[in-house]
């Protein structure tokens, strides 16, 4: 699971239906980090306008979650 700010690298405005490196297929435009605040609730990233969040771990709203190795 990538961290908040290895999704902020993925975030391409312009790039797509989902503002999102072309790279990545997906069909959903919020994607869940690894960073929880709590046992219920995780830090996500809304790639539609670049939204940063704390969400409850139950609520999907379309959320994916992405595998991912980041590398320089």
């Amino acid at each position: 699971m990538p961290t908040r700010n290895e999704l902020r690298t993925l975030y391409k405005p312009g790039a797509g239906a989902y503002n999102m490196t072309h790279l990545l297929k997906t069909t959903g435009l919020w994607v869940w980090s690894r960073e929880i605040r709590s046992s219920s609730s995780a830090w996500g990233f809304g790639f539609s306008v670049g939204y940063e969040y704390w969400e409850k771990r139950d609520a999907s709203r379309g959320a994916r979650a992405f595998a991912f190795r980041f590398q320089k």
